[in-house]
């Protein structure tokens, strides 16, 4: 397989970074390729228009437009652009000196490609359209894109397997829940809404979630009012109001019961700047 770094029909080439990240953008015409290269970096390549074919370590995999791929430091790769249409896509590398153990170990089990996501299309273009300055914030500011943007794939690979594991009635009931706190729900309501009887959303909630539905929703609204504690100025009675409390009294008791502090201690250590760590 011949050695090709670029190609020479690529266009619109734009990049921004020249240290540890480098954010990137790039327009190849029609059977474009690139490689065989050894990736020294974490990058994910998003495309935006056309397919690519690209061999990782002797493994053929196809990625599609309106996907982004992950790829690893140290593999060999070859990539084969659209042989049809011109292929755009973007990309984002980071040094791996800047990735901790942690994600490293993370990014390793991740899957090799996830759809491309409104939030990651937008997080990708902010990274290209940041600042060349060469001051120390701006290269700062351009490492922690990067790392944002490797942060975000995990979340979304999580939230994917999440939603693999748990049934669509359960995800659609969860979404109702979130979205009216407020409102006297009950089982029965949110099961039909769903599309399924109460009984079996309730069978379902115990088997993936280990709680009920009824459970699962005092539970959102506690946090939710917890939240509003910690953020705003509302009072515990107006909070119980937005939340879907009976009173301010039946709010205090469940917060009691889950964090063994009443609402007014909560918000006083929040906006006193206690942590967990620093309460006697």
């Amino acid at each position: 397989m011949p050695l090709i770094v670029q190609n020479l029909s690529r266009m619109n080439l734009v990049v921004r970074g020249a240290g540890r990240v480098v954010f990137g953008d790039v327009t190849y015409l029609p059977g474009g390729i690139c490689g065989p290269r050894v990736q020294p970096d974490y990058q994910l390549v998003a495309m935006h228009e056309g397919d690519a074919v690209v061999e990782v370590e002797g493994i053929v995999q196809s990625l599609p437009a309106q996907w982004v791929g992950l790829m690893l430091p140290g593999h060999l790769e070859f990539f084969q652009f659209d042989q049809q249409r011109n292929m755009h896509h973007g990309w984002c590398a980071v040094h791996p000196s800047l990735v901790v153990s942690e994600m490293a170990d993370d990014l390793a089990r991740a899957p090799a490609a996830l759809p491309l996501t409104p939030r990651m299309r937008t997080l990708l273009e902010f990274g290209l359209g940041s600042t060349q300055q060469d001051v120390p914030a701006a290269a700062a500011l351009l490492e922690q894109l990067g790392l944002a943007v490797l942060q975000l794939y995990l979340c979304e690979a999580q939230t994917r397997d999440r939603a693999d594991v748990l049934p669509d009635s359960v995800i659609a009931a969860q979404r109702l829940i979130a979205a009216h706190l407020s409102e006297p729900l009950t089982v029965t309501a949110i099961a039909g809404t769903v599309g399924v009887t109460p009984q079996h959303l309730i069978k379902l909630f115990r088997r993936t979630l280990g709680i009920t539905p009824a459970k699962y929703l005092w539970q959102a609204r506690v946090q939710h009012g917890v939240e509003l504690l910690r953020a705003t100025g509302l009072s515990v009675e107006q909070i119980s109001v937005q939340c879907g409390f009976q009173s301010a009294f039946h709010f205090s008791r469940l917060v009691r019961q889950r964090y063994g502090r009443s609402p007014r201690a909560m918000r006083a250590e929040a906006w006193r700047g206690i942590g967990a760590g620093d309460r006697k």
